[in-house]
């Protein structure tokens, strides 16, 4: 019942959770428990069988290949070995292993084998069948038969369906679908038995969207992906160049931690990463009333791009983060709902330069609290003249060091702000 806020007009809320809120997910896992129950219940029910049956035509051409390598065996082993029937019998070995290797060794439609899977996050679920689309059919219906009928849900009709697992299904961003690579061979050794064996076919595996990836070049406001064409992002122009470069990384590393998990993040990142670049350059190029390669120029250290800084009289620099950065191991932390906090560079009052080097309190000169920049002089009223505007104009006002305490004295009235000092000093020299 907080109320939401649009824009600068704070609406009441009667009922109901804020979508995104906190309360909105663990709603969900209490009031879905009973879905986990019975799906857990259809699983045991529902699967049979240990292995899939072996493919019949790949048991026919590996008899036949295991036929001409005992055959060939034989032949060179005896004193008068025909190599004209060696060869034929090797080339023919070749070309059956050829065609071995474009057949599946089990049989995918085997009547005896059913998994099913069940993964859910919140409110939306995803349910994977390994049977006929009979079952699939019989599983969805059961479970929309529980969900109306037991916990008084309905079914989104636009979300929901049945999909070929080849033609893929959206799950929280990502696209799940099998996946077979290139059908290459790899050269194996068990003991001292050498082999070929081939990638596995047919594989769950996750993709990135392009439509995500368009949209959120679309939403950061970096430009045209389509041709490739960045532009200038307004809003950060009254930031410093550390500032620029670190909402920049922010953004990009989030959105590429989100879809680490995908087998062609870098593939499908790559050019978002080229527009996100240029899109920084052309911002601090425009800050600077400069030219793009001048910035990218000074920027340039090796094959680094960077921005150097002091904190305390000490040199930093902040390099611009890039795909190859990208960490793409075990995720063994919950952190992939948390959003990256990019609006303590673009969306603050402050400069993050000045925020790292208040160590000292201008009022009581302390320095074991942690400091706060405080401005001195009001704001106007700006309200009409948008949300950029105000950042700019919130930088360009003289600012103060103080502790939090002597923050918290300050706006309480009980420490002397310096913008009502000229009337003070004012007021007490007419009294003399």
């Amino acid at each position: 019942k907080a109320g939401v806020m649009e824009g600068r007009t704070h609406n009441p809320t009667y009922s109901g959770t804020p979508q995104g809120g906190i309360v909105s997910p663990i709603l969900a896992n209490i009031y879905l428990h009973e879905l986990d129950e019975f799906i857990a219940g259809r699983i045991a029910a529902f699967e049979k069988g240990k292995v899939r049956a072996t493919n019949p035509e790949y048991g026919r051409v590996a008899a036949r290949i295991a036929k001409r390598r005992a055959r060939l065996k034989r032949l060179q082993a005896s004193d008068n070995a025909d190599l004209a029937a060696i060869e034929v019998l090797i080339s023919e070995i070749k070309a059956l292993s050829k065609q071995m290797r474009t057949l599946p060794s089990r049989d995918a439609m085997d009547a005896g084998y059913r998994r099913l899977r069940y993964c859910r996050y919140a409110d939306d679920f995803l349910i994977g069948v390994i049977g006929s689309k009979d079952d699939a059919r019989r599983i969805f219906a059961e479970v929309g038969s529980f969900l109306t009928t037991e916990l008084a849900l309905s079914v989104s009709e636009e979300k929901s369906g049945i999909r070929k697992a080849s033609d893929g299904a959206a799950f929280l961003g990502y696209e799940v679908r099998t996946y077979t690579g290139r059908q290459w061979t790899v050269r194996s050794q068990r003991g001292s038995q050498h082999f070929s064996r081939r990638p596995p076919s047919e594989v769950m595996q996750l993709s990135v969207p392009w439509e995500k990836v368009f949209g959120f070049a679309a939403r950061k406001g970096y430009g045209d992906m389509a041709v490739l064409k960045a532009k200038h992002r307004n809003i950060l122009l009254s930031c410093s160049d550390v500032e620029i470069v670190l909402a920049y990384n922010a953004e990009l590393r989030g959105f590429a931690n989100y879809y680490a998990l995908a087998r062609d993040v870098k593939q499908k990142l790559n050019r978002l990463e080229f527009i996100h670049r240029w899109s920084m350059f052309k911002t601090m190029a425009s800050k600077h009333k400069s030219s793009v390669r001048a910035v990218a120029a000074r920027m340039r250290s090796g094959q680094e791009y960077r921005v150097d800084y002091l904190v305390d009289g000490q040199p930093r620099s902040v390099k611009v983060w890039k795909l190859m950065y990208l960490d793409r191991g075990w995720v063994d932390k919950a952190k992939v709902d948390i959003p990256p906090r990019t609006q303590i560079y673009s969306h603050s009052r402050t400069d993050w330069v000045d925020r790292q080097n208040a160590k000292q309190c201008s009022a009581c000169g302390r320095t074991d609290r942690p400091c706060q920049v405080h401005h001195v002089e009001g704001l106007a009223d700006i309200a009409q003249r948008g949300f950029a505007a105000e950042m700019k104009a919130a930088r360009s006002r003289r600012t103060r060091v103080l502790c939090d305490l002597c923050h918290v004295d300050l706006h309480r009235g009980r420490l002397s702000d310096t913008r009502n000092m000229n009337g003070i000093i004012a007021a007490e020299s007419r009294m003399q």
